[in-house]
């Protein structure tokens, strides 16, 4: 990840023009700190928006986690969030500058939500059932410059399912429902692995590398 992040800030140092007084260096620290906040805070957020729960202990555990990622990531100590509470006071104080929606955003949401020709109908209403979640996640205002659409219908999907989730939820007080949310996600993880290898001539085989062992 940080070699990719040197790649991308050379590439954008030699272009001239890269304004930086507007946009200050590229892949910066606040840039970088944003993006933990995105894998740990977000995530959060947007897992409870549709109905899961998590207890202190594993919430701690989430961020304790992107903590020593984002050291991993070279993101300086000093800027890197402690806890939850360390995590929401960063959110704000970047939400002010970084997360405010620009025509580069608006292109950006436009290519990953657009149609593909020849798409299957699922795909398509998984989109728009994505796009939905998106808008209610981020409201009204942030979806409308982004310009999502406002699939009500969807929407109440969207809802729906977050009511279904919380049902599931209770799984800690009743008996059978932990073993059968068990049981929905590993369906669920092999048909997401079996759909990605069919698409990509993915190779599940494999064979041992003892020569390589050797060569040295």
């Amino acid at each position: 990840m940080r070699l990719m992040h040197a790649l991308v800030r050379a590439a954008m140092n030699r272009r001239d023009d890269w304004d930086y007084e507007a946009w200050d260096s590229p892949v910066n620290q606040i840039q970088l700190a944003g993006t933990l906040m995105l894998f740990s805070l977000a995530n959060l957020a947007g897992c409870q928006a549709m109905g899961m729960s998590f207890s202190d202990s594993e919430r701690e555990s989430v961020f304790h986690f992107w903590r020593y990622v984002g050291l991993l990531m070279g993101i300086h100590p000093e800027l890197v969030p402690t806890s939850e509470e360390d995590t929401w006071r960063l959110f704000w104080l970047e939400a002010d500058t970084e997360f405010l929606p620009d025509d580069d955003s608006y292109a950006l949401t436009q290519a990953l939500h657009a149609s593909i020709p020849g798409e299957p109908v699922f795909m398509r209403l998984s989109r728009t059932y994505l796009s939905s979640y998106s808008r209610l996640i981020l409201g009204k205002t942030n979806a409308d410059r982004l310009g999502l659409p406002d699939n009500k219908p969807m929407q109440a999907a969207v809802v729906g399912t977050s009511v279904m989730n919380w049902f599931f939820e209770r799984r800690n007080v009743l008996p059978g429902m932990t073993r059968i949310s068990e049981e929905i996600g590993q369906f669920a993880r092999r048909q997401i692995v079996s759909q990605g290898m069919s698409q990509s001539g993915g190779d599940r085989t494999y064979r041992r590398h003892d020569n390589l062992a050797t060569a040295s």
